[in-house]
């Protein structure tokens, strides 16, 4: 199939920075969007804890469009 990425799948024992980590993403991104960031959520496998996961904390906005150039702009500029 075109596009298919061959690469192996790295999980690891939950490490308890994960949720850490998040929150200093979520400040991030909140102090970057100001009112535009309604809501900023820590999803996936690395959410869970306990759960052995592939080591990538996942951030997922919610309650509004964060897919805008206002947004895009701001979450460019951090890196």
């Amino acid at each position: 199939m075109a596009g298919e990425i061959d690469e192996p799948v790295a999980v690891r024992p939950y490490d308890p920075s994960w949720p850490e980590r998040f929150a200093r993403e979520r400040t991030r991104l909140a102090d970057a969007l100001g009112p535009l960031a309604r809501g900023i959520e820590h999803i996936g496998s690395t959410a869970v804890p306990g759960l052995d996961a592939k080591p990538v904390v996942d951030v997922l906005g919610v309650d509004g469009p964060l897919d805008g150039p206002p947004a895009l702009a701001a979450v460019e500029a951090l890196g």
